[in-house]
């Protein structure tokens, strides 16, 4: 079997579409099973009666914030025309720069722009993510009353449930073939650990999941993981 065959395969085991890996296979990307895991809960959002809200959650090193980007990007933002998409970090500086190092691993393949100073990337169908940031949680403010497609939390449990809350209305869209969505992505602890337990993990523990999928990551998930980083997790 062929690196391709057997990642295409893990593919249909996770249940994504087929024209969702066209999307990453034409940007070059060979996403990990938890990955695609989260990905396949992704197109979820499709459905009229599917999750609004996607948590990938769990150790750090196990591949979130490559995924968030890259569903985004890859995978969204090429399939609708015109979708705008926030995606909201706690930091200034170092979001860029975060930001910039992940848009020229997953996106050299797939026609763009980038605008440093405004933090926009914008594809040639008109697609684009804006990449926000906050120090505190009075900067989210600034998002507010305006709409975003999609919103990609990094970091999800560093907000209270309040400013969560306060995020969700504006994940709003008045295109007729999208259906808005949140992805997060977070570490065990923070301000949020409480709320982000009770909305995503809860539900997946107990089997009961309607509005939210949940998608667990442990460091070993992310074979690209030099075996010193992995030590000073442990």
């Amino acid at each position: 079997m062929t690196e391709r065959e057997r990642y295409l395969g893990e593919a249909r085991a996770a249940g994504c579409p087929q024209e969702q890996m066209a999307n990453f296979l034409k940007a070059g990307l060979l996403l990990q099973p938890r990955q695609l895991a989260a990905s396949a809960a992704a197109r979820l959002c499709d459905r009229s009666d599917g999750p609004t809200s996607i948590g990938f959650g769990g150790a750090r090193g196990g591949g979130k914030s490559h995924w968030l980007l890259a569903q985004m990007g890859a995978d969204d933002c090429q399939r609708v025309p015109g979708l705008k998409c926030l995606l909201l970090r706690k930091v200034g500086k170092a979001n860029l720069e975060h930001f910039e190092d992940l848009r020229r691993k997953l996106f050299t393949n797939l026609g763009h722009e980038f605008s440093a100073f405004r933090g926009i990337l914008t594809f040639n169908n008109g697609s684009r993510i804006i990449a926000g940031h906050f120090q505190n949680e009075k900067d989210i403010d600034a998002y507010l009353g305006l709409e975003y497609d999609v919103t990609g939390i990094e970091e999800a449990t560093t907000l209270t449930n309040r400013k969560y809350q306060d995020i969700t209305t504006c994940c709003r869209t008045s295109k007729p073939n999208w259906r808005p969505r949140i992805y997060s992505t977070t570490n065990p602890g923070g301000v949020g650990h409480g709320w982000y337990r009770t909305r995503f993990v809860l539900p997946f523990l107990e089997k009961r999941e309607t509005e939210t999928r949940f998608i667990p990551a442990r460091v070993n998930d992310n074979r690209w993981n030099n075996p010193e980083y992995t030590r000073v997790l442990q």
